[in-house]
This record gives C-alpha cells, sequence and structure tokens, in this order.
C-alpha cells in the first residue's frame, strides 16, 4: 500500500534494520562465548592429556622395576636353597667319612614270587584304552579343528551378519519344489515354524520401507536360496502383505518349476521389451502371493539387470506390492547378485550348513559389500539337526517337534 519513500515504510525499514543489527551482535556474542568455552576446554583436555602421559610413564616404571624385582628375588631364592643343598652334602659327607661301621641287615627273607612280573595282562590292557582314547580325542579335536565349514549359528555371527534362524533340512524329493512350501500337507511342522521365525526376524529388522525389497542369495550353488526365498515370500502373503516373487537367477531358472507356473513371459521378456508387464505376472494358488518368471535365458543376465529397465521396473512394482523377494545367482559363481543387491533394500544372506567354507562365505559377503550391499542377516539352511544335535542344541531341542506335532494335531 506504501511506497518506499512513505515515512511508515521508512520508520519499519529502520526498526528493522536495528532489530537485524542487535540480532547480529548478539550472535556475535554468543559465538564469541562459545569460542571461549571451546578454548578453555582445549586447554584442559591438552592438560589432562599431559597428566595422563605421565601416569602412564610412572606406572610403566613402576612395572618394569617390579619385573626387575621379581627378578632379583628369584635369583636369591635359588641361591639360597643351592647353599643349603651344598651344605647338606657337606654335613653329609663329614659324617660318612667319620662313620667306620656297617649298617647292613636283614629286614626280611627272600620269597618265590607267586605271578610273573612280566608281562603283565590287566595293567598292558588298561593302558592300552587309555592310550587309545586319548588318541581317539585327539583325532576327533584334529578333525573339529580341520574342519572350516559353517555349522553353527555362532560361526555365522562371525562373519560380520545378523542370524535370522535355521531351518531344519527337509527330504531330498522335494527340495525346492511345490512339495515343500508352507501351508501344503507334506511339509514338516518344524519347517513350517521356522520359515515363520524367519519372517518374524525379516519384518522386524528394519521398520523403514527400504527394506520391502528383497534379494536372497548365496555363497553358492545348492545351498537352497530358492527354497527359502518361495517359502519367505509364502509366509510374507499369510500375513495378508501383497508379496511378490521375482526369479532373478537367469541362467538356472527354479522359482517356475516351485509354484507350477511357465518360465516365458518372464523378467527377461519385459526388461527387452518383447512382453508388457501384466502378462509375466503369474498368480499362484496362495492368497496374495504373485510370480514372476525367469523369462528366456538371455546370453548378458548382468547386463539386464543392472539396467535402467531393472530399476524402473522395480520402482513400478513397489507401487503394487508390499514386499518384492528377488531370487538371486549365487554370489561366487556370478556377478548377477552383486548387481542385484547394490540396489535392493535389502539382502538376506543363504548358508547351507555343513556345506559351505568360512573362507567362502567371507568372500561372498565381501563381494556384497563391495557392492555396497544393505545385509538384513543370514540364514543357516539345510540345518541337519539329528546328525550334529551338539551344535544345535542350545538352539534346537528334540522336545520342540514333539510341541510342533502336538500343535498341528
Amino acid at each position: 500500500r506504501y511506497g518506499e519513500r512513505h515515512p511508515d515504510m521508512i520508520r519499519a525499514t529502520t526498526q528493522l534494520r536495528t532489530a537485524e543489527a542487535k540480532l547480529q551482535t548478539e550472535i556475535d556474542k554468543v559465538v564469541e562465548s562459545v569460542r571461549s568455552d571451546f578454548v578453555v576446554a582445549q586447554a584442559r583436555e591438552r592438560s589432562l592429556v599431559q597428566a595422563l602421559e605421565t601416569q602412564k610413564n610412572e606406572a610403566l616404571n613402576l612395572n618394569r622395576q617390579g619385573i626387575e624385582y621379581a627378578v632379583l628375588q628369584r635369583e636369591a631364592v635359588s641361591a639360597r636353597q643351592l647353599y643349603d643343598n651344598l651344605l647338606e652334602r657337606t654335613n653329609e659327607s663329614g659324617v660318612s667319612g667319620e662313620f667306620k661301621g656297617t649298617n647292613i641287615q636283614v629286614v626280611d627273607e627272600a620269597e618265590v614270587p607267586r605271578s610273573p612280573v612280566l608281562p603283565n595282562t590287566m595293567r598292558d590292557l588298561q593302558t592300552a584304552l587309555l592310550a587309545g582314547l586319548v588318541v581317539a580325542l585327539g583325532l576327533v579335536f584334529a578333525v573339529e579343528r580341520l574342519d572350516n565349514r559353517v555349522k553353527s549359528p555362532e560361526e555365522v555371527r562371525r562373519l560380520g551378519l545378523a542370524f535370522l534362524g535355521m531351518v531344519p533340512a527337509v527330504s531330498q524329493k522335494g527340495q525346492a519344489g511345490a512339495g515343500t512350501l508352507l501351508g501344503n500337507a507334506g511339509v514338516p511342522a518344524a519347517f513350517e515354524e521356522a520359515m515363520r521365525s524367519v519372517r518374524t526376524a525379516v519384518v522386524f529388522s528394519s521398520p523403514d520401507d527400504r527394506l520391502k525389497t528383497l534379494v536372497v542369495t548365496s555363497t553358492g550353488p545348492h545351498e537352497g536360496k530358492t527354497l527359502v526365498a518361495s517359502n519367505l515370500g509364502v509366509a510374507l502373503a499369510q500375513t495378508g502383505q501383497r508379496t511378490l516373487i521375482i526369479d532373478g537367477d537367469m541362467r538356472r531358472p527354479r522359482v517356475h518349476e516351485v509354484f507350477g507356473v511357465p518360465q516365458e513371459p518372464g523378467l527377461s521378456n519385459v526388461l527387452v521389451g518383447n512382453q508388457a508387464l501384466d502378462v509375466a505376472l503369474h498368480a499362484t494358488g496362495i492368497p496374495n502371493l504373485t510370480v514372476i518368471a525367469a523369462g528366456h535365458l538371455p546370453p548378458n543376465p548382468a547386463e539386464l539387470l543392472g539396467s535402467a529397465q531393472y530399476d524402473q521396473l522395480i520402482s513400478e512394482l513397489k507401487q503394487h506390492f508390499d514386499w518384492i523377494i528377488v531370487d538371486a545367482p549365487p554370489v561366487m559363481a556370478v556377478t548377477d547378485a552383486a548387481v542385484l543387491a547394490h540396489g535392493a533394500g535389502g539382502v538376506v544372506f543363504v548358508i547351507g550348513a555343513d556345506m559351505t567354507s568360512r573362507q567362502s562365505a567371507e568372500a561372498a559377503v565381501e563381494q556384497l559389500t563391495s557392492a555396497k550391499a544393505r545385509f538384513v542377516g543370514a540364514i543357516l539352511n539345510r540345518v541337519n539337526i539329528q546328525r550334529h544335535s551338539y551344535y544345535y542344541a542350545p538352539y534346537y531341542r528334540k522336545e520342540y517337534s514333539e510341541y510342533h506335532r502336538s500343535t498341528g494335531a
């Protein structure tokens, strides 16, 4: 309403500048006060550091003098014992030299032994038994020491990964097949409960939405990553969340065999533009669960998975699904897993129990870390509870199986 030269405007401008000048003056005072406190704190820190170094030097000198005192004390005790021994021998020599008689007398008449001294059969058997036991224990500890395969949750934690749970082994007939999906009649109750525990650990591992895209991979083949990815997707779908499983292994795809859907059209067809996305989405017999198969096997899977089309596809799918699980190839076999893990919200690392060496698992984790992967944790898969009960007794006992069967009944 007023122009710049209006008296009210000039008065307001002057007041504003005065207030800004006062504000700047107060800010300078506060900054100067903070700077003074900082300088005082620095001086106090230097004084404390100097005092600490002085105390360290005095402590080192005391330790050094204590060591020298202990050495001198041991030498004095040794010299005293040597002197006493020499004095005792000298006295014994003097007494023996002055004694002219004999001290020999018959204490007991000799008798004919009733049994031979050698061989002593009982003693030899006991010695052989003890020696065999010692050798057996030594062999057991040697074999255990040389066996560098990952078998226990403690060894998983030594890799620097969170332990999400362990999945018991299932029959070889149903490995990564439709017979091992949660909810089927032939699935053991312990296996179902283990997968639900893994689901709970994954859901509560991070509260943000970045974790909604999971990449499931392993060190090498035959560790059961497809089995874990499929059942993890089923477990999430059973909670009412819209779940999508993508077969990112375009070299040896297995997801379409697990759910009984066609391999084509699939992920590779959508990425190259041959098929639309809605055609590649295959419904399963499980509510809230959808599958995208691998599609036609391309000659360049790593390039397709690292392309901008793949990122756009994942961004579009996030708008329609609560969870996206990608079954990736093994880390040490190809580079596809590292490419997928780089842009994923989280990586679930599957380790085959009593299958993968610690060196291989560490190399795989290091490779994924180099790709800036965000680890959710690791799953110990194909655990043989009966065969290695020593390792899993703190985590799983036989009475747990009875409880699962009772609950199922």
